[in-house]
């Protein structure tokens, strides 16, 4: 059993490192598909795999991102390298997942000759796995939480504190954090907070390790704090609308990005993680014109994520091109959002 689950974390390994390759074709022998796949799905819990996959693909993306942003890159460079650290893992996942579907639906084929492993990596797969790392990384990984806030956000007067000890327990809170000890963080946050409860970040920061706790009432209660202290942070009202999501308040959270699309009209992330909500509630025509104009702003602004706005346009597409009229419907948001979307069916 070990010898087995060491195989496939093995060769899930040598996945990441050759994502980018053309691995359509990909066909193992009968023979080989047999004695292989009869040992995993005897053996191996599918769903648990998957999930160990993820797990490792966040893991492994936060160091491709922990390495990118050590280099001096421009802001849209970073952002770009960034993108490509969760591509990578996409991809990779991606094709984990289908060498899994593939071995349980050989288990059911009879005649030899069709017993080989058929590997058909999709766009609209690929998609979802980004999306699942993305948002992994949100919850884990520290050094994009602080490129984002420094590439979404400048430093005001009022983001840290003028008083020393205050700013000796918010580094004190920034190294538990670290190590992911979130309640000792939460301790230090709180220390410099009674010395100077005017520090935005600290306030920001508090609300997140909150979050990592899984308390996102408190959460919210902190981001809300920051913003009474500077009423202009994007961070807060960023983290607000994510808490919303992971409470899965999604009324609150499609509010939450409506006031960032109100404040900041020029940022497309408001537009993007708003269009985002309304898809999980099942809200195509709206979420799909969200995305549109969050897809216009970053290419007048030349942001490479574009191309998730983009990426997230498409899947719309996959859905809705199902029906005619819903086709249709698609066609028609893009034409009003000034979008030419040559379709290839």
């Amino acid at each position: 059993m070990k010898k087995l689950l060491s195989f496939i974390f093995f060769f899930f390994t040598a996945t990441v490192l050759f994502a980018q390759t053309d691995t359509s074709g990909t066909e193992l022998s009968p023979k080989e598909s047999r004695k292989l796949m009869k040992k995993i799905n005897e053996q191996i819990d599918f769903e648990s795999m998957e999930e160990a996959s993820l797990n490792r693909a966040v893991s492994a993306a936060c160091t491709c991102i922990d390495s990118v942003l050590q280099v001096d890159l421009s802001t849209r460079e970073s952002k770009k390298a960034v993108s490509a650290c969760i591509q990578d893992q996409a991809s990779a996942v991606n094709l984990m997942s289908q060498l899994l579907k593939s071995s349980l639906e050989l288990g059911k084929k009879r005649k030899k000759k069709d017993r080989t492993i058929n590997i058909n990596l999709s766009e609209e797969g690929s998609i979802i796995e980004y999306q699942k790392i993305e948002n992994g990384l949100v919850d884990s990984c520290q050094s994009l939480k602080g490129f984002l806030a420094a590439s979404n956000a400048d430093a005001s007067e009022k983001s840290f504190s003028d008083n020393e000890r205050a700013r000796y327990y918010y580094n004190l809170g920034e190294e538990a954090f670290k190590k992911k000890d979130y309640d000792k963080s939460i301790d230090y946050y709180k220390q410099s907070l009674d010395i100077d409860e005017n520090s935005a970040w600290a306030w920001d920061n508090l609300g997140l390790a909150y979050r990592y706790k899984n308390n996102y009432k408190k959460a919210i209660e902190c981001y809300t704090k920051s913003l009474e202290i500077d009423p202009d942070g994007t961070m807060p009202l960023q983290n607000i609308a994510v808490a919303y999501s992971f409470m899965e308040d999604y009324d609150k959270a499609e509010k939450a990005y409506g006031k960032i699309i109100k404040k900041f009209p020029e940022d497309p992330e408001g537009y993007f993680g708003k269009g985002r909500i309304l898809l999980i509630q099942n809200k195509q025509e709206q979420g799909l014109d969200m995305l549109c104009k969050a897809y216009n702003l970053y290419t007048v602004q030349k942001n490479p994520y574009r191309a998730d706005a983009q990426k997230m346009i498409t899947y719309v597409y996959i859905d809705m091109k199902k029906t005619r009229a819903g086709k249709k419907k698609f066609l028609n948001i893009l034409e009003a959002n000034k979008i030419d979307f040559k379709v290839e069916d």
